[in-house]
C-alpha cells in the first residue's frame, strides 16, 4: 500500500479521474518480504520527472520498511505448476 501512495505522489496514478498517469515514473521494489538484508543493499529504485516529489516519496518508503535481527524466508508466490 505504501509502495502506491510513494508511486501517486510520483505521478503513476490518478487523484481525479481525470487527471493523468505519468507511464514514465513509479518504484521499483528490489527486494520482498523475508528477503535478507544487507548493509548498503538497495531496497526501492525511484523513478521520478520531478525531482521536488522525491523526498516526500522517500519518506513514505524508508517508513514503510521494517528491518530486524530475525531472519524468515516466506511463502513462495508458485507452488506449482500444473500442465
Amino acid at each position: 500500500e505504501e509502495v502506491g501512495k510513494a508511486s501517486n505522489i510520483l505521478g503513476a496514478g490518478r487523484e481525479k479521474k481525470e487527471d493523468d498517469i505519468d507511464m514514465s515514473v513509479g518504484v521499483w521494489v528490489e527486494k520482498r518480504l523475508g528477503d535478507r538484508v544487507e548493509k548498503g543493499d538497495v531496497l526501492f529504485k525511484i523513478y521520478a520527472n520531478d525531482f521536488s516529489k522525491i523526498a516526500e516519496a522517500k519518506k513514505i518508503l524508508g517508513a514503510a520498511v521494517k528491518i530486524n535481527d530475525s531472519y524468515k524466508k516466506t511463502t513462495e508466490l508458485i507452488y506449482a505448476i500444473i500442465d
